[in-house]
C-alpha cells in the first residue's frame, strides 16, 4: 500500500513538472512548485496519516499545522526584510521560496509562489479536513443526520475562519489558516446541499 502511495505521489508531482516544462522544456527556468506538486505532497501526507493515526489525532494534527503556520507568518522576523509581514514579496514564505528555488518560481512574480513550500503546511490541513469529511460521510449511516452534521460543522468552520480572519486575513495566495477554515466550511456546506438535493 505504501509503495502505491509513493508511486502515485511521484506520478502526480512529475505531471506537475511536465506541465511547467511544456511546451518549451526549458529546465533552467522550470517552475518547481505548482498545483499538482502541492496536491502530490498533500496526498502523500494525508495517506500516511490516514493509515497510521486515529481521527482524533488527525484533528489535532490539522490544528497544530494551522497554528504553527500562523505563528511562523505573523511572529517570525523575515531575514533581510525585518518584522513578520504578509506582503507578497517580503513575507517569510516568499523569502524561503526565493532562497531555495530562485529562478524556479511562478513566472508572473519570479520572487514568490502561490504554491510555495511554507504555505503547503496549511494546505495539508485542508487535505486532513477533506479526509475527515469522508470519514463523516461513511460513518454516519442515516442520510438526514449526515447532512445535518455536514451543515453544522461547515457553519462552525466558516465562523472560525471569519473570526481568525480578523487578525490573520483570509488570503488564497498565502493559504492562510483562516482561508483553510473558511473555504473548508463553505465546501462542506456545498457538499451537504448537493447530498441533500441529489441523494435525499
Amino acid at each position: 500500500l505504501f509503495s502505491k502511495i509513493i508511486r502515485r505521489t511521484l506520478i502526480i508531482f512529475s505531471l506537475g513538472i511536465f506541465l511547467s516544462l511544456f511546451p518549451k522544456f526549458d529546465f533552467s527556468a522550470v517552475r518547481i512548485p505548482g498545483v499538482l506538486q502541492r496536491i502530490s505532497l498533500v496526498f502523500f501526507f494525508c495517506s500516511v496519516l490516514f493509515l497510521t493515526t486515529t481521527w482524533l489525532t488527525q484533528i489535532r494534527m490539522a490544528a497544530i499545522l494551522l497554528v504553527a503556520y500562523y505563528i511562523l507568518m505573523t511572529f517570525v522576523p523575515v531575514p533581510g526584510h525585518g518584522p513578520a509581514n504578509l506582503e507578497p514579496t517580503t513575507n517569510l514564505g516568499a523569502w524561503l521560496d526565493y532562497l531555495l528555488m530562485e529562478g524556479h518560481l511562478w513566472a508572473q512574480s519570479k520572487t514568490w509562489d502561490p504554491e510555495g513550500l511554507l504555505s503547503t503546511i496549511p494546505a495539508l490541513a485542508t487535505g486532513i479536513i477533506g479526509m475527515l469529511t469522508g470519514k463523516l460521510l461513511t460513518e454516519i449511516k442515516e442520510p438526514g443526520v449526515r447532512v445535518s452534521w455536514l451543515f453544522f460543522i461547515g457553519a462552525i468552520l466558516i465562523f472560525l475562519g471569519l473570526g481568525w480572519g480578523l487578525f490573520f486575513p483570509i488570503n488564497k495566495s498565502l493559504w492562510t489558516s483562516s482561508f483553510v477554515l473558511y473555504t473548508a466550511g463553505i465546501a462542506m456546506q456545498f457538499l451537504a446541499a448537493c447530498h441533500w438535493l441529489i441523494d435525499i
